[in-house]
Protein backbone atom coordinates (compact mmCIF):
# COMPACT_ATOMS: atom_id res chain seq x y z
CA UNK A 1 0.00 0.00 0.00
CA UNK A 2 0.99 3.92 -0.61
CA UNK A 3 1.85 6.15 2.18
CA UNK A 4 -1.82 7.74 4.05
CA UNK A 5 -3.88 4.29 2.86
CA UNK A 6 -2.67 2.09 5.92
CA UNK A 7 -5.85 -0.28 7.17
CA UNK A 8 -6.75 2.04 9.95
CA UNK A 9 -6.81 5.11 7.55
CA UNK A 10 -8.87 3.53 5.24
CA UNK A 11 -11.46 2.30 8.45
CA UNK A 12 -11.46 6.27 9.19
CA UNK A 13 -12.13 7.04 5.53
CA UNK A 14 -15.14 4.51 5.38
CA UNK A 15 -16.96 5.92 8.76
CA UNK A 16 -16.07 9.35 7.36
CA UNK A 17 -18.23 8.40 4.66
CA UNK A 18 -20.63 6.78 6.30
CA UNK A 19 -21.42 9.76 9.23
CA UNK A 20 -21.46 12.37 6.22
CA UNK A 21 -22.96 12.02 3.21
CA UNK A 22 -24.15 15.56 2.25
CA UNK A 23 -21.58 16.53 -0.26
CA UNK A 24 -22.35 20.46 0.14
CA UNK A 25 -21.75 19.84 4.43
CA UNK A 26 -18.10 18.16 3.44
CA UNK A 27 -17.74 20.61 1.12
CA UNK A 28 -18.21 23.50 2.25
CA UNK A 29 -17.95 23.38 6.23
CA UNK A 30 -15.67 20.00 6.57
CA UNK A 31 -13.09 20.93 4.23
CA UNK A 32 -12.23 23.56 6.20
CA UNK A 33 -11.03 21.58 9.23
CA UNK A 34 -8.40 19.19 8.74
CA UNK A 35 -8.34 15.38 8.34
CA UNK A 36 -7.14 14.97 12.04
CA UNK A 37 -10.12 17.19 13.48
CA UNK A 38 -12.36 15.33 11.38
CA UNK A 39 -11.01 11.74 12.88
CA UNK A 40 -10.70 13.18 16.04
CA UNK A 41 -14.69 13.75 16.19
CA UNK A 42 -15.97 10.88 14.52
CA UNK A 43 -14.18 8.58 17.28
CA UNK A 44 -15.07 10.81 20.39
CA UNK A 45 -18.16 12.02 19.33
CA UNK A 46 -21.58 9.82 18.06
CA UNK A 47 -24.05 12.86 18.45
CA UNK A 48 -24.21 13.99 14.81
CA UNK A 49 -25.66 17.81 16.23
CA UNK A 50 -22.59 17.58 18.89
CA UNK A 51 -20.35 16.71 16.12
CA UNK A 52 -21.46 19.61 13.94
CA UNK A 53 -21.84 21.99 16.89
CA UNK A 54 -17.91 21.31 17.14
CA UNK A 55 -16.95 21.97 13.72
CA UNK A 56 -18.63 25.08 13.19
CA UNK A 57 -16.52 26.13 16.93
CA UNK A 58 -13.35 24.31 15.00
CA UNK A 59 -14.14 26.59 12.49
CA UNK A 60 -15.19 29.99 14.04
CA UNK A 61 -12.63 30.23 16.98
CA UNK A 62 -9.59 28.78 14.91
CA UNK A 63 -8.93 25.53 17.32
CA UNK A 64 -5.82 23.71 17.05
CA UNK A 65 -6.70 19.64 17.13
CA UNK A 66 -5.22 19.71 20.93
CA UNK A 67 -7.77 22.52 21.67
CA UNK A 68 -10.48 20.04 20.32
CA UNK A 69 -9.70 17.59 22.24
CA UNK A 70 -9.54 19.97 25.66
CA UNK A 71 -13.09 21.25 24.53
CA UNK A 72 -14.27 17.83 24.23
CA UNK A 73 -12.47 16.71 27.34
CA UNK A 74 -14.39 19.56 29.37
CA UNK A 75 -17.68 18.96 27.69
CA UNK A 76 -17.83 22.71 26.08
CA UNK A 77 -20.70 21.64 24.41
CA UNK A 78 -22.95 20.64 27.05
CA UNK A 79 -21.61 23.62 29.42
CA UNK A 80 -22.67 26.11 26.49
CA UNK A 81 -25.90 24.12 26.25
CA UNK A 82 -26.66 24.56 29.36
CA UNK A 83 -26.20 28.27 29.85
CA UNK A 84 -27.78 29.14 26.72
CA UNK A 85 -31.03 27.62 27.66
CA UNK A 86 -31.08 28.56 31.87
CA UNK A 87 -29.27 32.11 31.65
CA UNK A 88 -32.08 34.78 32.17
CA UNK A 89 -29.52 37.85 32.35
CA UNK A 90 -30.65 39.16 29.25
CA UNK A 91 -34.39 38.71 30.15
CA UNK A 92 -33.54 40.60 33.51
CA UNK A 93 -31.76 43.60 32.72
CA UNK A 94 -34.26 46.91 32.24
CA UNK A 95 -35.31 48.29 28.98
CA UNK A 96 -33.44 51.40 28.37
CA UNK A 97 -36.61 52.92 28.32
CA UNK A 98 -38.32 51.32 31.70
CA UNK A 99 -38.34 53.69 34.56
CA UNK A 100 -35.37 52.21 37.14
CA UNK A 101 -37.25 51.54 40.56
CA UNK A 102 -34.80 52.90 42.86
CA UNK A 103 -37.11 52.24 46.54
CA UNK A 104 -36.43 48.39 46.18
CA UNK A 105 -32.73 48.98 46.13
CA UNK A 106 -32.49 52.31 48.60
CA UNK A 107 -34.77 50.92 51.18
CA UNK A 108 -31.55 48.11 52.09
CA UNK A 109 -29.62 49.69 54.88
CA UNK A 110 -26.57 48.38 52.95
CA UNK A 111 -27.18 50.46 50.22
CA UNK A 112 -28.08 53.21 52.12
CA UNK A 113 -24.72 53.31 53.93
CA UNK A 114 -23.31 54.49 50.48
CA UNK A 115 -26.21 56.28 48.48
CA UNK A 116 -25.19 60.01 48.61
CA UNK A 117 -25.93 62.14 45.78
CA UNK A 118 -25.32 66.36 46.21
CA UNK A 119 -24.18 65.49 50.18
CA UNK A 120 -27.93 64.11 50.89
CA UNK A 121 -28.93 60.24 51.62
CA UNK A 122 -31.31 59.19 49.30
CA UNK A 123 -34.38 57.31 50.72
Amino acid sequence: MQKGFSSINLKYMRKFAEEYKQIGFVQEVLAQITWYHNITLIEKIKDKDMRDWYVNKTIENGWSRNTLVHQLESNLFERQVSVETTANFLEKLYAPNEVFNSSVYYRNPEYLKYSYLKGRLLA
